[in-house]
């Protein structure tokens, strides 16, 4: 089984639905709590519109959506670990959510989607690492960077671990972000 996430941080519509159609991907899977982007065609209508232009199914998973609360309380204090404490926690209690996504990554191309461009600041690499645990066998998970068309593949073992600063910054370079926060 293969997962692909993608985050449109940075990037046009043409851009990011030129992805999806070069990766095969099937269905998109916004994980959006609230799929309203002020960034033109990204709003849950204008996207399913254009997708469905493009031959690719749209589909809003609320219930992985990281509730307001948590958003919330990172924006205020920008501590990753406790965001990421308390989203897994919020995950774990979404079980029929995930099976029915892992159900979905296993009849088609999936492609979890989100606004962060860096993966490994977006509760959507979780996502896909909690529907990876449900798989017999071994789940790939490819970050699909929208601009470049480049894949990022991490290595995850078990459940997804916070980067420390050093690894972090080594992981920024290999997903080429810019200063601003882009790829």
């Amino acid at each position: 089984m293969r997962i692909l996430t993608i985050g449109y941080e940075g990037s046009t519509l043409n851009e990011f639905i030129s992805s999806l159609k070069i990766w095969g991907v099937e269905l998109l899977v916004d994980v959006r709590e609230m799929p309203l982007s002020r960034k033109k065609g990204f709003s849950k209508t204008s996207l399913r519109e254009n997708l469905q232009l493009n031959g690719i199914r749209y589909y809003h998973s609320k219930a992985v959506g990281c509730p307001k609360p948590i958003r919330k309380g990172y924006k205020e204090d920008k501590n990753w670990q406790k965001y990421t404490s308390a989203y897994l926690r919020y995950l774990d209690a979404q079980g029929d959510e995930v099976v029915n996504l892992f159900e979905l990554c296993q009849e088609q191309l999936v492609c979890l989607l989100c606004f962060e461009a860096n993966p490994l600041r977006c509760h959507r690499t979780y996502v896909a690492d909690q529907i990876s645990r449900l798989s017999s066998s071994s789940a790939d998970i490819l970050h699909i960077n929208p601009i470049t068309k480049e894949v990022a593949v991490p290595q995850l073992m078990g459940r997804v671990t916070l980067p420390q600063p050093a690894s972090f910054q080594a992981a920024s370079a290999y997903y080429q972000l810019s200063d601003a926060g882009l790829y």
